[in-house]
């Protein structure tokens, strides 16, 4: 009643300013605020009579325009602006956040600040991807084959003096003599089997030596073909198998795989085995991957062998 006497009869008395209305100037008297009134001061400057009833419409919990940030509706106390660095409501600086955050009032841990957090339960996965981060089947593979091949040059040098093959032909690919590839295990059909033009099961017929150093044939199918003329029927000169049986070294489907013909052939397939060998194993695992190797490698001489040069070895 008080205030309603106050406002109607103009008096002068100084009443309470409003924490929300700025000072009157001097000589008009100071309104209160209508009940229904939001507690933002108006912003635009007459051309209301200080009716605010707009107030509750656009100055509403949901219709200022505060900026993008994730908790904008959120009744957290701590959920301002200013905690998310967006002060200006019209700034393109827009935090973004990756679906299943984490809460923000949550601090990560010294392993998560690292860069080397594990989710719950991804510990066996992430053991998994670390395992597999290196190829390490290409790499034995790779290293065996440059092993052997240093191998095969030695033996080279022991038969013939030098370790590349330069008589009685010399070999383009930079490495061993064909006799010498031959007497180590390249897949050679006459060695694995019964060869009609090689005459491979008469006893008379001779054969190149593996330390030859010219065209002379001097030796026989058991000494040229190597392992101590094992799987040679016996019925051959230095044969050691069953008598009456046919050469039947099988196991040059598997040995080649580790055989290279010279430099230039090893280069080229370590090369091609380490950057593509390595990113398929890395994707299928070395287990599949060793399954793979092997299987493609076997079954590639076994079709060699049959539909390939009889004459011609292979590694």
């Amino acid at each position: 009643m008080a205030a309603a006497d106050y406002y109607n009869t103009g008096h002068t008395a100084d009443p309470p300013v409003s924490p929300i209305s700025s000072p009157a100037p001097h000589g008009e008297t100071n309104k209160p605020l209508p009940p229904h009134q939001s507690s933002f001061p108006p912003t635009h400057v007459g051309g209301y009579n200080d009716d605010l009833s707009y107030a509750s419409q656009h100055y509403s919990q949901h219709s200022i325009d505060t900026g993008y940030h994730p908790h904008s509706y959120s009744s957290h106390p701590d959920d301002s602006p200013t905690k998310y660095g967006n002060t200006d409501p019209f700034s393109d600086n827009i935090p973004l956040h990756e679906a299943g955050h984490k809460p923000h009032d949550q601090q990560l841990s010294a392993a998560e600040a690292g860069g080397s957090y594990i989710p719950p339960g991804g510990r066996r996965k992430h053991e998994l991807v670390h395992r597999r981060s290196r190829p390490w089947f290409v790499y034995i593979m790779t290293a065996i084959q440059v092993a052997v091949f240093c191998g095969m040059l030695a033996r080279n040098a022991q038969l013939q003096g030098t370790p590349i093959g330069i008589k009685p032909q010399f070999n383009p690919m930079i490495g061993p003599s064909t006799d010498v590839m031959i007497n180590m295990g390249a897949r050679f059909v006459p060695c694995m089997r019964v060869v009609d033009s090689f005459k491979n099961t008469d006893p008379a017929q001779q054969y190149p030596c593996p330390n030859r150093t010219t065209l002379y044939l001097e030796c026989s199918l058991a000494e040229w073909c190597g392992f101590n003329g094992r799987d040679i029927p016996s019925d051959l000169p230095d044969g050691k198998g069953p008598k009456g049986s046919t050469p039947n070294q099988w196991y040059r489907f598997i040995i080649p795989m580790f055989y290279h013909a010279g430099l230039v052939h090893l280069a080229f397939n370590m090369f091609i085995q380490v950057w593509l060998g390595g990113d398929i194993e890395r994707e299928i695992g070395p287990i599949r991957f060793m399954i793979v190797y092997f299987c493609s490698g076997i079954f590639g001489f076994v079709l060699g062998g049959n539909l390939g040069s009889r004459g011609q070895p292979s590694v």
